[in-house]
């Protein structure tokens, strides 16, 4: 892969996030040292930043897809319902989950608990907003905010 000012930009604003990141945030916050760069530009990066094991990504149903760099991977994830933002959790409370299924060979897993955040959890739910009724829990459809964070 080569080395570029986008490439190394990307990279590096993955590994100082606190949580994982849609293309979208990635891209805004990559505008904010590269003017100029395009949202296309920042997806073949991450395309190829993912193909080479580099990012990870985090699947949470409905939302767009969030990456996170190597470094930073973690297996578990709280998702809000309310912000939609995507926080790391420590892996030790379930890192010894092989004893459960002895006779299985576990080769990977991702754990996403949904709820919400504590910062949410002071707001108040603003009028007639799907986001506040669990109308966004994914029984009931995709709700209202679709687009890249």
């Amino acid at each position: 892969m080569r080395r570029t000012r986008q490439l190394s930009l990307i990279q590096e604003i993955l590994r100082n996030q606190e949580r994982p990141i849609s293309i979208g945030r990635l891209h805004s916050l990559a505008v904010e040292q590269i003017p100029g760069i395009a949202y296309s530009t920042v997806f073949r990066r991450v395309q190829t930043m993912l193909e080479a094991g580099d990012i990870t990504p985090v699947e949470i149903e409905f939302r767009p897809t969030r990456y996170e760099s190597r470094e930073n991977r973690s297996r578990h994830h709280f998702f809000c319902r309310r912000c939609e933002e995507a926080y790391r959790l420590d892996d030790a409370p379930f890192a010894s989950m092989d004893h459960k299924l002895p006779t299985c060979k576990v080769e990977d897993y991702h754990l996403i608990l949904y709820g919400i955040c504590e910062a949410c959890l002071h707001l108040a739910p603003s009028p007639g907003s799907l986001q506040h009724t669990g109308m966004m829990d994914g029984r009931f459809g995709h709700g209202p905010s679709m687009q890249p964070a």
